[in-house]
């Protein structure tokens, strides 16, 4: 079994995000679909980083092209700020959690782009 995290399609934007682009992590994605090995692709849905329309139609066409019409979404929360202000340190920017209505919208752009999604 293979857990696989995707953060962002854009490699540009990915490397704004984690420091590095994203080229091996799509290389290395494409060869591990095709080994038919068990294959859990994981997408944390983060607002204002990865949850536009077109961000969430890239990803469904790309893993369209390896097969996959599967993914598990971990929706963003802010449950852990209260840990960080008991340690004394700070976010280093705040991210405002989805409303209901706003975390519904955005997962049904998975399925309008070929993708079921499973909630982590």
């Amino acid at each position: 079994m293979v857990l696989f995290d995707i953060k962002h399609m854009d490699p540009a934007v990915h490397k704004a995000l984690t420091g590095v682009d994203n080229a091996l992590i799509l290389r290395n994605l494409a060869w591990i679909a095709k080994q038919n090995k068990p294959l859990t692709i994981r997408y944390p849905l983060i607002p204002g980083r990865n949850d536009g329309e077109e961000d969430i139609a890239g990803l469904g066409r790309y893993l369209q092209t390896l097969g996959i019409d599967e993914i598990e979404v971990s929706v963003f929360h802010n449950w852990g700020e209260n840990k960080y202000a008991q340690l004394g340190m700070s976010l280093a920017e705040k991210i405002r959690p989805y409303t209901d209505d706003e975390k519904a919208e955005k997962l049904l752009l998975f399925n309008r782009y070929g993708v079921k999604y499973i909630l982590a």
